[in-house]
């Protein structure tokens, strides 16, 4: 695990009270984690803040599992 996908997962941990070693890139946002909307807003608040980055809408309304979250956001990164 490098040390961006690392810090995604702590931010998700936290965020929906889930220990690291659960969450897996398959793992579902709404239905493993129980995530809302307002829930997944949130995250993506916290992830801009994280990384100093801003997540299109457009890019967020895909984030179903955990892997597409890092993939986006190390994509992101990588952009800068």
């Amino acid at each position: 695990m490098n040390e961006i996908q690392a810090r995604i997962y702590a931010i998700i941990g936290q965020k929906f009270i889930i220990s690291l070693e659960e969450i897996k890139p398959e793992t579902t946002l709404y239905l493993e984690l129980g995530a809302d909307s307002q829930d997944v807003l949130e995250l993506i608040l916290d992830l801009e803040d994280e990384f100093d980055i801003d997540i299109p809408e457009s890019m967020a309304q895909s984030f179903w599992t955990v892997g597409q979250v890092v993939d986006s956001v190390i994509s992101l990164i990588n952009e800068k």
